[in-house]
């Protein structure tokens, strides 16, 4: 069975776009930046592109809530309900899942959310020893 095309649509004209893709209403249009750095939107964000520390917009996070229940998500931080790896948390000594995490920068439909990397559930910062695979 052929898997089925999946397609995002252009929030501005409706123009339907392949992932990663840059609808072309957009090509002329100057990016959105905070504190001197790219605010990734819906259409420019990429998870295997993501650095700790890129901004992104209110819709980047809203998407990645609505894929699954979320792990966590509180007021300051938001994470995806699937884990991305485990790692051993240096605190416990236990191997713990670790979530996509956003973390809200500024207030407001307009906010600004960071991406923090993955994280143990309910915290912001990346940590832990990723697990050695021989």
């Amino acid at each position: 069975m052929k898997a089925k095309a999946r397609f995002r649509t252009c929030a501005l004209c409706g123009a339907a776009l392949d992932p990663g893709e840059i609808c072309d209403c957009k090509a002329g249009q100057t990016a959105r930046t905070y504190e001197g750095k790219e605010v990734f939107t819906q259409d420019t964000f990429s998870y295997s592109a993501a650095k700790v520390g890129d901004y992104v917009e209110r819709a980047v996070v809203e998407e990645a809530m609505d894929c699954l229940p979320p792990a966590c998500m509180t007021n300051r931080c938001s994470q995806m309900g699937e884990p991305h790896s485990y790692r051993e948390d240096p605190d416990t000594k236990e191997w713990k899942p670790t979530y996509h995490t956003f973390m809200r920068v500024t207030p407001g439909p307009d906010g600004i959310w960071q991406y923090c990397g993955c994280c143990f559930c309910g915290e912001t910062l990346e940590r832990g020893k990723d697990p050695v695979h021989c």
